[in-house]
C-alpha cells in the first residue's frame, strides 16, 4: 500500500483550446509492505551417503544435493515507513467547451524510503517435523528502498 501526498508546480498556457503543460513536485508518502505466505525449497549439499531426514535427494538428478520441498514460510511482520516523493510529468488538456475538457498526462514518480537495508527486512519462519523433534528454518525478505513509478492518466476536466 502506498499513499502519496505531493505539492508541485504546473506550467500551463492561459489561452487556447490546446493546453500543453509540464509539472514537477516533491512530497511524502506512507508505504506499508506486508508480504504474504510463501513456499521455499531448501537445498543442502549432499554428504557421503544418503540424505539425512527430513531432506530428500534432488529428483531430476542434475544436482548432487539434498532438498526439502516446498517448506511453508510465514512472515513475522510487515514494514511501514515514510518516504520522499519526487514527481515530474507532462501532458495536455483540450477544451471542448468553456467548462469541459479532456486531459492526458504521463508522470514519473520516484519514492525513496529512509530506512536502512537492515530495517527493510521481514523475517520468514518455517518449521519441519523430523523423527527427533522439529527444526525451524528462517529466511529474510528485503523490501527495496527506492521505487520507480511511471503512470499514464486520461480523463475529463471540469472548469468553473
Amino acid at each position: 500500500m502506498r499513499i502519496p501526498l505531493v505539492l508541485g508546480i504546473k506550467a500551463i498556457p492561459q489561452r487556447g483550446r490546446f493546453l500543453p503543460f509540464a509539472l514537477v513536485g516533491i512530497g511524502a508518502s506512507y508505504i506499508s509492505f506486508n508480504p504474504s505466505d510463501g513456499n521455499l525449497d531448501v537445498f543442502r549439499e549432499q554428504q557421503s551417503g544418503s540424505c539425512a531426514e527430513p531432506f530428500q535427494p534432488e529428483t531430476s538428478g542434475k544436482l548432487d544435493v539434498c532438498i526439502l520441498d516446498d517448506l511453508a514460510m510465514k512472515p513475522d511482520s510487515g514494514i511501514s515507513e515514510l518516504g520522499m516523493e519526487l514527481v515530474a510529468g507532462a501532458g495536455a488538456e483540450y477544451l471542448l467547451t468553456h467548462f469541459l475538457g479532456i486531459k492526458a498526462q504521463l508522470t514519473y514518480e520516484l519514492t525513496y524510503l529512509f530506512k536502512s537495508d537492515s530495517d527493510l527486512r521481514v523475517p520468514f519462519r518455517g518449521e519441519v517435523n523430523t523423527s527427533s523433534g522439529h527444526q525451524e528454518l528462517g529466511k529474510l525478505l528485503a523490501a527495496k528502498n527506492i521505487y520507480h513509478h511511471l503512470a499514464f492518466t486520461a480523463g475529463l476536466v471540469v472548469y468553473w
